[in-house]
């Protein structure tokens, strides 16, 4: 799937997250750009606390079925280990796909959303949390991780403060 230059919407990211007053209008800087150069139907970003084990859900593009303090532990699970222990991203599509990354694959197959993106955010060889992108079905390809995770780079300063 042929996907619009990334460089002016991680510029017009970049822009806004500098100059945002707080992490929620970072977050939502984050959003638009990534809609226009990736592309998603939900949007949310974790949190991730090393000292609780704990994954806490700090922007959602759909608040009213995925809402902001939402939480959940990490288990160990391949995903997690994958994700936010090793930092690696992870991108895949179809039922077993989604139900091996996401306990919630049956609420999120309901809204129509077959195909995953996950982009761990970094700072000094830690994850601080995760971007997950999600669409329908065939959405996401391994060529959205590289432009993908530019725009995790730009989450690192919102992370630290939200």
């Amino acid at each position: 799937m042929s996907r619009p230059d990334p460089l002016p919407h991680l510029h017009a990211a970049a822009v806004a997250i500098r100059e945002a007053a707080t992490a929620e209008i970072g977050f939502a800087a984050l959003n638009t750009a990534l809609q226009a150069a990736l592309g998603h139907r939900l949007f949310t970003v974790m949190a991730h606390d090393w000292d609780t084990g704990w994954n806490r859900r700090v922007y959602s593009s759909r608040p009213n079925g995925w809402p902001v303090g939402g939480g959940k532990p990490s288990a160990e699970r391949d995903f997690v280990a994958q994700v936010v222990r090793e930092g690696r991203p992870w991108t895949g599509s179809g039922d077993v796909a989604m139900q091996w990354a996401y306990p919630d694959h049956v609420a999120l197959a309901a809204l129509g959303l077959g195909s995953g993106l996950n982009l761990p955010v970094r700072a000094g060889g830690k994850t601080l949390g995760v971007l997950n992108l999600l669409h329908a079905e065939g959405w996401y390809g391994a060529a959205d991780v590289a432009a993908g995770l530019v725009f995790a780079g730009l989450a690192v300063p919102l992370l630290l403060t939200a």
